[in-house]
Order: structure tokens, then sequence, then C-alpha cells
């Protein structure tokens, strides 16, 4: 997407441009190597509210249309481009959501034993969940992974069964008849499972069961 220059011009990182947006960096990593041809009216609205600029400028500057000159007239004080993407928008959050179990909580700390029960439901837009077989939603419990900007009564999309462990990925484990949700690193025959807070000490096991990556995090509205 060459819209991703704006954010070299705004002088912020892929991180800070995606927390200002309410966007996941993953997402927005995507976005911005082309994987997703197609952005939503949500995304490209959030990405032009951060931005500060009009969502025609951002469509322009990513190549999605071209300016014969000039500016375009106002419309009932948005811009004609802006007025259609709401209405998109608004058709968007109500025909193109997918609606995602809440399973519960996760310790973000210390293993904890924890019991599942559906606790009802979130709907979260279906671009941001492509490629996942059966996520469900975690609400965080504890402030360990502040550091990745998941905080106490966050709720978080896990991906069930990942094919691999990658270190700067959360991921949801069983250790025994305790889950907890941290990062996870492989050093030869042990695991260590890292926080974002020094508070909090590493913990390392031979053994454990990775039920699940942690993809988004999002102040979703429960159904």
């Amino acid at each position: 997407m060459a819209g991703a220059r704006l954010v070299v011009a705004a002088g912020w990182t892929q991180e800070e441009l995606a927390e200002r947006a309410g966007l996941q960096r993953e997402h927005l990593s995507h976005l911005e190597t082309d994987d997703y041809k197609k952005p939503s009216a949500d995304t490209f609205l959030r990405l032009a509210s951060a931005l500060k600029v009009d969502a025609d400028e951002l469509f322009e500057a990513a190549g999605y249309i071209r300016r014969i000159g000039g500016s375009l007239p106002k419309s009932n004080g948005l811009r004609p481009l802006q007025a259609i993407l709401r209405e998109a928008q608004e058709r968007y959050e109500l025909l193109e959501t997918v609606e995602v179990p809440i399973r519960g909580s996760i310790p973000a700390g210390y293993p904890e034993r924890i019991e599942e029960n559906i606790e009802g439901y979130v709907s979260i837009p279906r671009e941001y969940l492509q490629g996942m077989k059966d996520p469900y939603v975690l609400r965080v419990h504890g402030d360990s992974l502040a550091g990745d900007n998941i905080h106490d009564g966050d709720l978080i999309v896990v991906e069930p069964n990942p094919v691999a462990i990658v270190g700067d990925k959360i991921y949801v484990l069983r250790l025994q008849d305790e889950i907890v949700a941290r990062h996870v690193y492989q050093e030869k025959d042990k695991l260590k499972l890292i926080s974002s807070k020094r508070e909090y000490r590493e913990i390392e096991v031979t053994e454990a069961e990775v039920i699940g990556r942690v993809t988004l995090r999002g102040g979703w509205k429960e159904c």
C-alpha cells in the first residue's frame, strides 16, 4: 500500500501508527506489503483519522484514486469520499463481521487455573480474521503484558494451534492444569516464558502445551 509513505512523513513507527489508529501492527504490516489488496472502509477511516488527513488524500496516496485537479468539493461538512466511506463503514459493521466467542479469561502474569466458559460474543470485522480457523476471544486479567499494550480487562483474539513459535509473538500456554499468556522463547531443551514487564520473573519449563497464539487485541463491543 503506497500510503505507507505517510507513516514515514509523519515520523511515526509502524507500532505508533497502529496504536493511534486502533489497529494491530500485524494488520498494518499486511496493508503495507499489499497482502490485503482492498482494505475496508473502517481501516481507511481509522488511518485517515490517525494521520489527520482526509480519506480521499489517503486513497490518492495509496494509488486507489487520482485527482484530475483541484480539491474535491465539500458536502455536508464531509468530502464526498468521506461520506461514502462512512456509509460503507456502517454497512461493513453490520454485514461483514464475525461473532467470535469469549471463552473466559487468561492470566497475564503467572499461571492460574481457569475454567473455560463461553461468556458471550464480540463482533470483529471479517477482514481482521483472514486465514484464522476457529478463533476465540479471551479477557485478560493482570498487567504483565502492558509493554505489549495489552492491559487488564482487554479482549484478545486467539488463533488455536499455531504451527510455529516466534519469540516476538504472545502465546496461550497450558502448564499442567494452569494457563498463562506470555512470550515464548525456545532454548535448547527449555522454553522461556517472558513477560513484557520486568517486575515479572521469567518462567522456565521443559514442557508446555501451546494452545493458541494471540493475534489481535481491541476494544470490540460485546454482542
